[in-house]
Parts: structure tokens; C-alpha cells; sequence
């Protein structure tokens, strides 16, 4: 009988890295591929006067929500008035290379305002 050979070790350890850097790209497309999605629902679905709660449904659990303080700057750019209190809603798309998705609701009736493409401001929880 004749004894089958052993694969060299070398060779195992280059094989497991190989699969786990097949499995790392494969979830790193598929998150790509989800948040793609994301974003022409954003484009088509997302349209101003929807609640939080609406959004949220559509697009999923964003990255944060938070008070915005920049009211002015918004307020500028759409219309609305500069003395309401403005929150932010954030799905990022930096870890894909791509622009993030930026809603501003207003606080008070929990409706959409503004939406734009951008950079997420960096936030630091305590």
C-alpha cells in the first residue's frame, strides 16, 4: 500500500488565508452591494415632508441620529426657517468609498427637510 503525501504545511497556511480573504471580500461586496441599494432608494424613494419612522422603514437603521448645530447653513440651503431645531440622521459610506446619506428632519413635527449626499461629521459618543 502506498502511503498518500501529506500537503506541506506552507501550502495549508497560504489555503486558509486565501478562503479567509475570499470570505472578508465576499461580505465586504455584499455590505457594497446593501448599501448600494441604499442609496437609489435614497435617490428615488426618500422624499421631503416623510417622518423619521418612514425613513427609517425604507432605508433601515441609520448610522446616528442626532441634534444638528449648524441650523443656519441648512436653513440656507433649504428654505426653512433658521429658528427651529433641526436633528440629523446619518448613513455612512465612507467604510465603501462613497459619498454618505445626509437627512435633516425638524424636531418638533419629526419630518424630512433636507437630504444631501456628503461627509458624516465625526462623532464622539461618551
Amino acid at each position: 500500500m502506498e502511503k498518500k503525501k501529506k500537503m506541506p504545511i506552507n501550502l495549508r497556511v497560504l489555503l486558509i488565508i486565501l478562503i479567509i480573504m475570499i470570505l472578508c471580500g465576499s461580505y465586504y461586496a455584499y455590505k457594497y452591494i446593501k448599501f448600494d441599494k441604499k442609496v437609489r432608494k435614497f435617490n428615488e424613494d426618500i422624499i421631503l415632508g416623510m417622518t423619521v419612522s418612514e425613513v427609517i422603514k425604507i432605508l433601515g437603521k441609520p448610522t446616528y441620529i442626532v441634534g444638528y448645530q449648524d441650523v443656519e447653513l441648512i436653513s440656507d440651503r433649504s428654505n426653512v426657517n433658521p429658528n427651529i431645531n433641526i436633528d440629523e440622521c446619518c448613513y455612512n459610506g465612507a467604510y465603501f468609498l462613497r459619498e454618505s446619506l445626509l437627512l435633516y428632519f425638524n424636531s418638533e413635527t419629526n419630518t424630512l427637510i433636507f437630504k444631501e449626499r456628503g461627509r458624516c461629521r465625526d462623532i464622539i459618543f461618551d
